[in-house]
């Protein structure tokens, strides 16, 4: 079988979405992990970075494989379409540090679409070993890692390891795209990471992919095979051919606890209250916004993670210059206040910057702004609460509640996303008692809540308890389910491992579909 280029793909390089977040999701079964893919997980973990752009759009957000070191200079190879606009990128390696990368240094590989980043670094990282991609073969057992871009399920980009089978080799292949695959999980941001053998080597770079209309998944995955940039890449970078020792890294500086790197961040007022802060070079910082809740208990969050959240988002867009206006808007008839880049754009779920409560006027903010910037007036904004989605909610970030038809469903908050529907639940153990369902539904989004806000729900993996497929929260990946840490139990004939895909998807926005457990 001969598959051309001229199929219908998608960069795997992210699209930005406006972040709805709970956990990080990832597929790794306990009951598919073996020594050989831990071995290759650890490896593909040290080598692989994360890939930031100035911009939060679909270019910038990708990943890379370290694949040489000179000195203190250290080279990535990642797709041209991850760093195709101008301007400073940022890569993250496996020990959380971040370093800057200069775009003019960056060395594009023709007819390729590849491309060496350099940073500098006085840290030990792992250096991929390469394999020869003329040896692989049909049907061959292969790994692929990337940091996936935020989503519905998880803040911010995280690891994702994912497994699959070479299918065929494209003889006649455009920018280099000659091997393909396909993958058990497949997120956009995953660009540019590495495609390695059972061995840890590295025999290709992942970067594009076909989807299903229909189902959303990406069934065909095509990378560029080692063999062909070795020649061109040795002509730019010391290439490893030898394994590099795992060294111990040196522990991550950690920051002022209440300064985020930028330009607007998280901070604390004198009297202890949570404040978004400006900073400036020339000028004492200003506080522009007092996280007050003076109703807990109804708070989707604590006025910590507003602030933090919101703090973010404000520097995200004026890092990347797209925070030159500000308007008010709404979204999912929620009032919210937008960074858009001229007077004549609207708010959607890609610009916002804060949503308020229904009953709340969001210009009274931008009112507020403006006379904080023309020194007109002194006193911040002072947030009071959080924006409640529906009134049958209940207290915390997961709640179980009615769709519009009528459903019972379990439903996830956010304050610039509104509600998403993860689960809807029809029946359960072959039972359509509507006591029972409802019981189940408020049980496990309790559940999911609890994990939640005890800063438990950190991985969601599958596993069998009872001898039942279950999906679990687990502090780390090399966890296990066990009877305290289950989410919800499936009946026997269920496959976990499914949830965790749908969940994935919904996450990506590849699909916008709850789980339905029927």
């Amino acid at each position: 079988m001969k598959w051309g280029y001229g199929l219908a793909v998608v960069l795997i390089g992210g699209v930005v979405l406006t972040s709805l977040s709970f956990a990080k999701t990832v597929v790794e079964p306990q009951f598919a992990v073996a020594l050989a893919q831990e071995n290759v997980n650890t490896i593909a973990e040290e080598i692989t970075v994360m890939i930031d752009g100035a911009n939060d759009d679909q270019q910038g957000k990708g990943s890379g494989v370290i694949i040489g070191r000179e000195g203190n200079i250290y080279y990535v190879l990642t797709n041209t379409h991850v760093i195709e606009k101008d301007g400073d990128y940022q890569v993250q390696t496996v020990d959380g540090i971040r370093y800057v990368v200069n775009y003019r240094q960056i060395q594009k590989l023709p007819g390729l679409d590849l491309a060496v980043v350099q940073f500098s670094s006085n840290q030990n990282y792992r250096v991929a070993k390469l394999g020869n991609s003329d040896q692989v073969s049909r049907r061959q057992k292969i790994y692929v890692v990337g940091y996936a871009t935020p989503g519905v399920v998880f803040t911010d980009r995280q690891f994702i390891p994912a497994e699959g089978m070479i299918l065929d080799r494209v003889s006649d292949s455009k920018d280099g795209y000659a091997l393909v695959y396909s993958l058990n999980l497949a997120q956009r941001g995953m660009s540019g990471g590495p495609v390695l053998d059972e061995q840890g080597q590295l025999i290709g770079i992942n970067g594009l992919a076909q989807r299903d209309e229909t189902t959303g998944r990406a069934d065909l995955i095509l990378g560029i095979p080692t063999n062909n940039f070795r020649t061109r890449l040795v002509e730019i970078v010391p290439v490893s051919t030898q394994p590099t020792p795992t060294l111990t890294p040196t522990p991550t500086p950690t920051p002022t606890p209440t300064r985020d790197p930028g330009r607007f961040y998280c901070g604390r007022t004198t009297d202890g209250r949570f404040a978004t802060v400006v900073s400036h070079p020339n000028r004492d910082s200003l506080t522009m916004i007092i996280w007050e809740n003076n109703e807990f208990a109804n708070s989707v969050w604590s006025p910590e993670q507003q602030c933090k959240e919101v703090s973010a988002r404000f520097n995200n867009f004026q890092q990347s210059g797209q925070l030159r206006n500000i308007i008010a808007g709404k979204i999912n008839n929620l009032p919210v206040v937008c960074a858009v880049p001229n007077e004549n754009s609207r708010c959607s779920s890609n610009n916002v910057l804060m949503t308020f409560r229904s009953e709340e006027d969001a210009k009274q903010f931008i009112k507020k702004i403006i006379q904080l910037t023309s020194n007109s007036s002194s006193e911040p904004f002072v947030f009071r609460s959080s924006p409640t989605p529906t009134p049958t909610r209940a207290p915390g970030r997961f709640y179980c509640a009615k769709t519009t038809d009528g459903r019972l469903a379990t439903l996830a908050s956010h304050p610039t996303r509104g509600s998403v529907t993860l689960i809807i639940w029809e029946s359960l153990y072959e039972s359509t008692e509507t006591g029972f369902i409802e019981q189940r539904c408020k049980e496990v989004s309790a559940r999911f809540d609890n994990f939640q806000q005890s800063g438990q729900l950190s991985y969601i993996i599958a596993g069998t308890v009872n001898n039942l497929p279950v999906v679990c929260a687990v502090p780390n990946q090399s966890s296990r389910c066990s009877y305290n840490n289950v989410l919800m139990t499936f009946s026997s004939e269920k496959d976990a491992k499914q949830f965790i895909e749908q969940i994935n998807r919904l996450n990506s926005g590849i699909s916008n579909s709850p789980f339905i457990l029927r």
